[in-house]
């Protein structure tokens, strides 16, 4: 099976109004464009399948001064995401599943208020398996991942400060770090646990926890902002009932 799928999808969204947010005071408009363009191709033979599909996007945003007929903000976003999977079931129950997934970014940001120019170029890539432990009544679900996120160094920090200083605080405290921590190698891996229970009328308990680990590796730029490297951990634990 193979399939194609394209759509493109124009927005403006009134998100500031000057008084009472009247449409008639209207003053701020944000303007959306997004291109979407997506391949799928799927093949099973016995109990096993492979998935893979290719997206694309890109979206183009800013926002647009009524009042002023101009724009101090846009914001444009290519995304190229490859993810493919492999796995065999046996009935309702994964015998086995592994998956790739390869994420492109490029970001770029130009705040004209701020005379700011940055772009941000990345790759995130992640290996991930699953697989079903079966009992007389209910199973367990066992999944882990690991991703690798990639600043390239095509990535660029431009600045030019017109105010005569004034503006140098909102750089050195604001945009300097949400640019060091974009350009920050990091592993993050998980594992999830997930048992299920089936009950009457059709129901299902499910009880799940969700660990989850960030450790952030290798800087990539020349910036001395201080930005917490810390390991930080995620631990999640739920009961949730299907039917």
């Amino acid at each position: 099976i193979l399939t194609a799928l394209y759509y493109n999808q124009n927005s403006n969204t009134i998100f500031y109004t000057s008084v009472f947010n009247l449409q008639e005071y209207q003053r701020m408009k944000l303007d959306t464009k997004i291109n979407h363009a997506e391949l799928f191709a799927f093949h099973k033979w016995n109990k096993k399948e492979i998935k893979s599909t290719l997206k694309f996007d890109k979206i183009e945003a800013r926002n647009f001064d009524v009042k002023n007929n101009g724009y101090n903000y846009k914001n444009a976003l290519k995304t190229v995401d490859w993810l493919t999977t492999v796995s065999k079931k046996t009935r309702s129950n994964i015998d086995y599943l592994f998956g790739l997934d390869v994420i492109y970014k490029q970001n770029q940001y130009n705040d004209i208020m701020a005379i700011t120019d940055i772009e941000i170029n990345s790759l995130n890539t992640g290996i991930f398996g699953s697989r079903d432990f079966a009992f007389k009544k209910s199973k367990l679900n066992t999944a882990v991942s690991f991703n690798m996120y990639f600043p390239l160094p095509s990535s660029k920090l431009e600045y030019y400060d017109t105010s005569g200083g004034s503006s140098a605080t909102f750089f050195n405290e604001v945009i300097i770090h949400d640019y060091v921590v974009s350009t920050t190698n990091y592993f993050a891996p998980a594992i999830r646990l997930e048992y299920s229970y089936p009950v009457k009328n059709n129901k299902t308990v499910v009880f799940f926890t969700n660990l989850k680990e960030k450790l952030a590796l290798k800087k990539q730029n020349n910036y001395n902002a201080i930005i917490n490297t810390n390991t930080t951990y995620w631990i999640q634990c739920g009961v949730q009932l299907n039917y």
